[in-house]
């Protein structure tokens, strides 16, 4: 079975989207499929490659194939990638097509609809009310004109979550969505050294819906032990403005000394953030999955989470962490102060390795979504699929 994934940019920096579309390809590949993945080559090393010519490269089975974009583009329009999808998107079985409000997508679910073949969307949490809420004034006319259409016409709309699903539903999609979260390889448990600081960490990409500004509110009411309380470290890159302000607000709460700003890290460098901290957080608004606390709990770190973040329930439920109401800053600050108590975050670091290993295993995601390109398969895109005339979506 060939399955092609196209999404606007693979670069790790650009967060979750772009990580987790590599897992699933490695995973799918890992089960006997046979899967492509096609991009734009914005934020991607080019080595001594022309960035002007297609860069294709094989990773973990998988082919990547890279296209150029038209320069400073924020849409990531690619006229190379659009020739190529219409004349290979017949060549698979089913396109897995992510994030929608991009160039990118919008030339698979064409092309796909063009060459009658199925295709999966992934929606990435763009169509929750908050998302749709940011910067309305273009999003819903762009969701009307063109998104309601791939929705329409797609076989299955791809969600990680309830809350997700929830947000499809309430746009009259529902009936289409497949819930598959991620999964990750657990690791080896870490051993933390002992500390009397409480070490939070952060890691995403500095953006608004993110709530960094909350919890910087909340780490300046914990309690203070001769400085020695409590420090916070963020890793993510995104918006330098955004950085600037957080920054600018730290210095105004008189914490700047304990807040360290360790820009976009992966690797080894991230491996070192999660095995030095006792606590993960995040504070998004929003967050379709939470796949950055996911791997903080692979690790055996504790996560508080806002009720934005679509994994809170179950984190909470199991003990893995705790949950606090989205924009709360003493909420936070009392959750995190729980954690001062070694003793309870060993307790909630072992429950929350334990949830990760239970329901979120890379065998099960691959599974899942084998199964659910399988559907998709037997789905005919048929003329009023292409047409965009389903009575489907409101």
């Amino acid at each position: 079975m060939k399955i092609l994934h196209v999404i606007p940019t693979i670069a790790l920096e650009h967060g979750g989207p772009s990580h987790g579309v590599r897992m699933m390809a490695t995973a799918c590949a890992a089960r006997g499929l046979e899967v492509e993945v096609a991009a734009t080559s914005f934020g991607t090393p080019q080595g001594h490659e022309d960035p002007r010519r297609v860069w294709t490269y094989e990773e973990q089975a998988v082919r990547y194939r890279l296209f150029p974009r038209v320069t400073g583009s924020g849409w990531n329009l690619s006229l190379p990638l659009t020739r190529w999808l219409y004349a290979s998107a017949g060549h698979y079985d089913v396109l897995h097509v992510h994030a929608p409000f991009s160039y990118p997508s919008l030339a698979a679910c064409s092309a796909a609809r063009y060459r009658r073949v199925p295709y999966v969307y992934r929606t990435l949490g763009t169509m929750d009310p908050w998302s749709l809420r940011h910067r309305a004034w273009k999003k819903w006319p762009y969701y009307q004109l063109l998104e309601k259409r791939n929705l329409r016409a797609a076989a299955v709309v791809h969600v990680t979550s309830e809350m997700e699903r929830q947000a499809l539903d309430d746009l009259g999609f529902g009936a289409r969505t497949c819930a598959i979260g991620y999964g990750v390889q657990l690791p080896r448990a870490v051993q933390r050294s002992a500390s009397e600081t409480l070490r939070i960490l952060f890691i995403g990409r500095l953006h608004p819906i993110k709530g960094l500004p909350v919890l910087l509110d909340a780490v300046a009411k914990l309690p203070d032990m001769s400085g020695r309380a409590w420090r916070l470290d963020i890793g993510g890159g995104g918006d330098d403005a955004h950085r600037a302000e957080l920054e600018a607000q730290a210095r105004s709460l008189g914490i700047a000394a304990r807040v360290r700003f360790f820009g976009f890290v992966h690797g080894d460098e991230k491996a070192r953030l999660l095995a030095d901290s006792d606590v993960f957080v995040l504070p998004s608004h929003h967050e379709n999955f939470g796949l950055a606390a996911l791997e903080a709990m692979g690790v055996g770190l504790p996560a508080v989470v806002s009720d934005g973040v679509a994994l809170s329930s179950e984190i909470d439920a199991a003990g893995a962490g705790i949950r606090f109401r989205d924009g709360d800053a003493g909420g936070l600050a009392a959750a995190l102060g729980r954690y001062l108590d070694p003793t309870v975050r060993a307790r909630a670091g072992e429950r929350a390795r334990g949830l990760v290993q239970e329901r979120f295993t890379v065998e099960a995601m691959a599974g899942a979504l084998e199964r659910m390109y399988r559907g998709a398969a037997g789905r005919a895109v048929t003329t009023s699929d292409a047409a965009g005339t389903s009575a489907r979506g409101r």
